[in-house]
């Protein structure tokens, strides 16, 4: 499969992927401006003008007709997926594309069991201090440790869609595909610096395909089986 991106490493992670069948997409949003922290919660924010043509363009590119599209329940995240099939649509000339397109909460909270004691732990340790939790097996108060955090968002990812010669997209956070990429390549030294030496950008995703109990996932022109 060929696709167009920003990231030259997305793309040959999608050449990776098998042709005549269902793929997956985990993708972090499209460019946002700076949030800031208002009565206790990040600001939502829209993607920027570049961000909004960045994830037209990628849509443009796909050689799969988007199947179903789930998003965080965010601003940015939806119009990520908004744009994806603006350009899909516009490129290939369909006026009435026949997709599905949602939000679901295990996209950002999938992690979260109290939110006030979660909330406070990003705040003090900050993404790569609760990333090294996880990846280290440590328990953190409020929060679900790295399986039981996967687990849901797989759960909805494979049970979602899979219509043939389709692509379903999943649009989420950076926290959350650093996750995905701890789950599916594992939480050894090495895996755990390249995650924080290169950190999951905005638009970068991870293409997945196979069965919920074994699949395959490509990542920056790697791929790995996964059974999780």
């Amino acid at each position: 499969m060929n696709i167009s991106s920003m990231h030259k490493t997305m793309e040959e992670s999608a050449k990776l992927c098998p042709e005549d069948t269902n793929i997956k997409l985990i993708i972090r949003h499209s460019i946002r401006p700076h949030m800031e922290i208002v009565d206790g919660k990040l600001q939502d924010v829209s993607l920027t003008a570049e961000g909004a043509v960045l994830a037209r363009q990628l849509g443009a590119s796909l050689e799969l007709s988007p199947g179903s599209l789930v998003y965080s329940p965010c601003t940015r995240c939806k119009q990520t997926c908004e744009e994806i099939v603006n350009g899909f649509s516009e490129q290939n000339k369909i006026s009435d594309l026949s997709y599905e397109l949602f939000s679901s909460k295990v996209f950002s909270s999938s992690h979260v069991k109290d939110g006030k004691k979660c909330f406070d732990n990003f705040k003090e340790l900050k993404n790569e201090g609760v990333f090294k939790k996880y990846a280290n097996g440590e328990e953190l108060e409020g929060q679900y440790g790295l399986r039981d955090s996967v687990t849901p968002m797989l759960d909805c990812i494979f049970a979602t869609g899979n219509k043939p010669l389709t692509i379903d997209i999943f649009c989420t956070h950076d926290f959350q595909m650093s996750l995905f990429l701890l789950g599916f390549f594992g939480c050894g030294q090495e895996n755990q610096a390249k995650i924080l030496e290169n950190w999951p950008k905005m638009l970068e995703g991870i293409f997945l395909w196979g069965r919920r109990d074994q699949f395959y996932a490509a990542w920056r022109g790697e791929k790995c089986e996964v059974i999780l």
